[in-house]
């Protein structure tokens, strides 16, 4: 509710897209998530855990091949990316098989 209430003041503001697309995707809101997500990346084309983050909620949606390209550009652009990749390959991995 907070990060809502912030974008009625900053409706552009890329924390706020991030911050509510990863709220959603830990609450398994994979739609809302994706929508948030995309709205943070349009806003900041290069944070790579956005892209990273949207990549797990399309994997969860069933958009495997989206999925597979952010993650592949999230991986191979970021070293924090890379990190977050490999702790959480447990979900892409064996989606992607």
């Amino acid at each position: 509710k907070e990060f809502l209430k912030a974008l009625e003041a900053q409706p552009n503001n890329f924390n706020d897209f991030a911050s509510l697309g990863l709220a959603f995707l830990r609450d398994k809101n994979f739609k809302e998530a994706k929508y948030y997500l995309e709205k943070a990346i349009q806003n900041n084309p290069t944070d790579y855990s956005s892209i990273a983050n949207l990549a797990m909620a399309q994997t969860y949606l069933g958009e495997l091949n989206s999925a597979y390209s952010n993650f592949s550009k999230a991986f191979f652009k970021s070293s924090r990316a890379r990190t977050y990749l490999y702790f959480d390959n447990s979900v892409m991995l064996p989606a992607i098989k």
